[in-house]
């Protein structure tokens, strides 16, 4: 999907065919503010989105989902990429925050798996 607005960072379809959209705004105030490792990992985010190993709604939030990718590139910080979306309707989701970590956190029903997943 082609960026139509300078104050996006991206805007893509998921691979639930929804629309997400990470703003210039939250990707420095938030993620960047509070996860200053996610600077120029912006692609990093954006595949996760795209291409997830799992999707799952937040367990108290069900606005709410977690996408979840396997690093494959073993320079990375760490062996995960954790990328939260709020959706506003069923087809508008927000990147509310991204960030590396070494375990992977289960929240809620799962939305998405992918078949043959390696994790």
């Amino acid at each position: 999907m082609e960026n139509k607005n300078n104050n996006f960072v991206f805007e893509t379809e998921s691979v639930l065919n929804d629309t997400v959209i990470l703003t210039q705004e939250n990707f420095l105030n938030h993620i960047i503010l509070h996860h200053p490792e996610m600077l120029g990992h912006e692609n990093d985010i954006e595949e996760t989105v795209k291409n997830p190993n799992f999707i799952y709604k937040a367990k108290r939030f069900p606005d709410i989902r977690n996408h979840f990718v396997r690093k494959t590139n073993k320079n990375e910080i760490s062996e995960y990429n954790n990328v939260i979306v709020e959706y506003d309707s069923e087809q508008n989701g927000y990147v509310k925050t991204s960030y590396y970590s070494e375990n992977l956190e289960r929240g809620g029903d799962y939305v998405y798996v992918r078949y043959n997943n390696k994790i």
